[in-house]
């Protein structure tokens, strides 16, 4: 039926482009498809993805995978390497310009790199309603 010819498809394009190794889409329209979803995966809302960065997010997704993170980082923000803060973080005020952004440090201990992957989705989402926070209080 249709369902297999489109599962055919997926697999197809998904082998042929690596779809199913995760990461950015891309830019578009809020209801633009742009991927199958697959059972057991997690989607951020293109809000999340705006707020958060795309470096920051295939820097997790690069952790998950099983890359460690140096104790100084070492790799480069195009290879999901951590970065500091951007100066200019959505719509900051000129108030808040002037003093120089804000920084964010994060110290996150598991006993294992298995627990940091069961709790790395809300270990992101604490970060970001943490940021959110810290930009209301501005």
């Amino acid at each position: 039926g249709a369902g297999g010819l489109g599962g055919f498809i997926s697999k197809l394009l998904g082998a042929k482009f690596g779809f199913a190794q995760g990461g950015y889409t891309g830019p578009g329209p809020k209801f633009q498809p742009a991927g199958v979803v697959h059972a057991g995966e997690y989607v951020f809302p293109a809000t999340a993805v705006r707020r958060l960065g795309v470096g920051m997010l295939r820097g997790l997704h690069r952790f998950a995978s099983g890359a460690h993170l140096p104790a100084t980082p070492r790799l480069a923000y195009a290879e999901g390497g951590m970065v500091d803060l951007p100066r200019n973080i959505g719509a900051l005020d000129a108030r808040q310009q002037r003093m120089g952004g804000t920084t964010v440090v994060m110290h996150i201990s598991t006993p294992d790199a298995a627990s940091f992957r069961r709790a790395s989705g809300q270990v992101a989402a604490d970060m970001a309603a943490a940021i959110d926070r810290g930009r209301r209080r501005l």
